[in-house]
């Protein structure tokens, strides 16, 4: 059994971790020191919470039998059978037998000569399809249902934060 691997990037996790900072220090800065618009600055929930699903959601999950692109609003579970090659081009792709090609938005391809995390991901991929069994399991895409009722919510929280 194999442990699932998680790829992201580092720096998209550290803006939205920064955007979550200053979006709950600031409403609470204002707070304290007692000055008008504290209420109003609770709507900083709203970038912050778009922050979150751009940068921190996005990811590539991959285990055992598949790999799952969580993207800003779509989630695609991918079995190792169906895939005929993970690359980076712009971003890490994944090319089904189909010829479906379905990209990742969690990692996009480094600006420097190196190898970056997409490079490593891609390489992952193909080694494990190298050793994958037959499967039947369909491919699957689904909303990403998380990220759509994060960023309504905070909408909402925001909407009710300037009414006030």
């Amino acid at each position: 059994m194999w442990v699932p691997l998680i790829y992201r990037t580092r720096f998209s996790r550290v803006i939205a971790v920064v955007c979550a900072a200053v979006a709950t220090l600031t409403p609470i800065t204002l707070a304290l020191a007692a000055l008008p618009g504290a209420l109003d600055s609770i709507s900083l929930v709203l970038p912050a919470a778009i922050v979150w699903v751009l940068f921190f959601d996005p990811a590539v999950i991959i285990d055992e039998h598949r790999v799952t692109l969580i993207g800003v609003v779509r989630t695609v579970r991918i079995p190792l059978s169906r895939i005929r090659l993970a690359r980076v081009r712009y971003s890490f792709e994944v090319v089904t037998d189909a010829d479906e090609v379905f990209e990742a938005w969690a990692l996009p391809r480094g600006a420097r000569m190196r190898e970056s995390i997409a490079d490593e991901a891609a390489s992952e991929v193909n080694e494990r399809i190298a050793i994958a069994e037959p499967s039947s399991a369909p491919l699957t895409r689904s909303w990403n249902v998380r990220s759509i009722l994060i960023v309504a919510s905070a909408l909402a929280v925001a909407a009710v934060s300037l009414q006030l």
